[in-house]
């Protein structure tokens, strides 16, 4: 009887969605005027950012990410620059903040106020 127990919690277990980020999503959709969003860790033991990016521009863009601890100034900033036209693209960085104190923001910065088109950013911390 209790090998029966087993075989039946065992594919409960596989069927529960381990190891799959949790992606926030933003569409932009005013590409001439820049715009921040701020993602916050579910949990502690975060190792990893993940940025993807995908869409059609008609100017070059950026993507500013600032990692924040457990200060209020970013420990670490880097840029992702983006040629104008249709891009799909996919960015990771190490992250070790914590759910109490620990953020990323991202910066979509045009490089010009005139741009036109869509951007949809996906952004996960695990």
């Amino acid at each position: 009887m209790k090998l029966k127990k087993i075989l039946i919690i065992v594919p409960m277990i596989y069927a529960c969605d381990f190891g799959k980020p949790d992606f926030q999503k933003f569409e932009i959709t005013k590409t001439g005027s820049p715009q921040s969003m701020t993602i916050k860790p579910y949990k502690d033991n975060n190792n990893v950012v993940i940025v993807k990016y995908e869409g059609t521009v008609n100017t070059n863009y950026k993507l500013k990410i600032d990692f924040f601890s457990t200060h209020s100034t970013p420990y670490n900033t880097e840029m992702i620059v983006v040629s104008n036209g249709t891009v799909k693209g996919e960015w990771r960085r190490d992250f070790y903040g914590n759910k109490t104190n620990g953020s990323v923001v991202v910066t979509y910065l045009p490089d010009d106020q005139s741009s036109n088109g869509k951007v949809d950013l996906q952004v996960a911390i695990e």
